[in-house]
């Protein structure tokens, strides 16, 4: 797709993640297939699902669209 996901995080509830899974594959994953689902407000959608702490920047080179965010804490 050309997408690009920069992720420093640990996700502790949310999405199912394996034990000998990597978490940073699963939510790329998962944002792909909500942004499918979603064009408008996939980024919000997929976020809300996390439990954890976490920073990311996004790039969606379809939309030509830089999204970067981090939790509440900060």
């Amino acid at each position: 797709t050309g997408d690009i996901f920069c992720w420093n995080g640990e996700v502790f509830g949310g999405l199912d993640i394996g034990s000998d899974s990597n978490d940073s594959a699963v939510l790329f994953d998962f944002i792909r297939k909500t942004k499918r689902n979603d064009p408008a407000g996939f980024i919000a959608r997929a976020f809300s699902e996390i439990e954890g702490p976490y920073a990311f920047v996004y790039f969606d080179r379809e939309q030509q669209k830089l999204w970067f965010a981090r939790d509440y804490l900060g």
